[in-house]
């Protein structure tokens, strides 16, 4: 719709798309769903489901800290799509479904892989930026504990006061 009522060339638009990156996150996507399919999504939730227990509370704050680190291996995104099938399957869903948006979302911070965004990020500034892996991992590790730790606490606040 853009392209058919834009004052330019479609083409224009279309050479600026970064292919690589969009070819790259729709991999991602192609991949978690593979994943899905193969059962392999099941043993993971499988292997975390001991860990969980039976509270809200347990389950929120275990299911953030996997959904951190798992965001790390196929981005936070592809990783939401996995974890739509586990999530209702949870003590109070309501709950989880915040508690995943929140620690997928700032489990972004923690690498560079993490988040899509920080892969466009650090493409766009190429060698004016020259962070690597373990660089941002410094950084992350700090910002992504304090932040996850700050909002988790603050959702279960929440949800014991009757806000959630």
């Amino acid at each position: 719709a853009v392209l058919a009522v834009g004052a330019r060339e479609p083409r224009e638009a279309l050479m600026r798309v970064d292919w690589p990156l969009l070819l790259c996150f729709a991999g991602l996507c192609v991949v978690v769903a593979g994943v899905g399919r193969a059962g392999v999504a099941a043993r993971m939730h499988d292997a975390i489901a001991p860990w969980l227990g039976e509270s809200a509370a347990r389950q929120a704050t275990v299911f953030s800290l996997f959904s951190a680190v798992a965001s790390q291996v196929v981005s936070n995104v592809p990783f939401v799509i996995l974890a739509g099938e586990w999530v209702p399957r949870m003590a109070d869903p309501d709950l989880l479904w915040l508690a995943t948006a929140l620690s997928s979302t700032l489990a972004g911070n923690l690498t560079v892989v993490g988040s899509v965004a920080n892969l466009i990020v650090l493409g766009l500034a190429g060698p004016r930026a020259q962070i690597g892996f373990w660089g941002f991992l410094r950084h992350g590790a700090v910002v992504t504990a304090v932040t996850l730790a700050a909002g988790l606490g603050l959702l279960l606040a929440e949800r014991a006061v009757g806000m959630i």
